[in-house]
């Protein structure tokens, strides 16, 4: 994996989108690399923050004080969490490709990947306020 790129096309993509959707478009790829490339990697901020946040943190709640929680319980949130997230990047882009037509495009489930799991990225960045689980609450 090439980090050094993931992180350019990151940045192109938040700091110019105008220039960047375009090339996203053009340039071949395949529903693999696109996981592999992208998906797999970003998808995984969220979830990773919210583990160690919780972990190191815990959750403040009203009346109890805070609540810790155990490596198990944190590490399947975690696994679920991710594996759900993959699956709704999957899922989101079918739809998306299904619907492409009712709007002038053509039905291809590979531009609609790429269009699902590129316009997410930004989510994802803002997944590791998570860290804190005070400021999680703000994504």
């Amino acid at each position: 994996m090439d980090f050094a790129r993931l992180i350019a096309r990151l940045r192109a993509i938040l700091l110019n989108p105008r220039a960047t959707w375009p090339e996203i478009a053009a340039e071949p790829s395949s529903i693999g690399s696109v996981y592999t490339g992208w998906v797999l990697w970003l998808a995984a901020i969220t979830p990773l923050a919210t583990f160690i946040g919780l972990g190191v943190f815990g959750m403040s709640a009203p009346f109890i004080g805070t609540m810790r929680f155990g490596f198990g319980a944190l590490f399947g949130q975690m696994l679920s969490n991710y594996l759900l997230t993959l699956l709704l990047v999957f899922v989101m882009a079918l739809i998306a490709a299904a619907l492409a037509p009712s709007f002038g495009a053509r039905n291809d489930r590979v531009q609609a990947l790429k269009a699902i799991a590129y316009a997410w990225a930004p989510v994802w960045i803002v997944g590791v306020l998570h860290l804190i689980p005070l400021l999680g609450a703000l994504t």
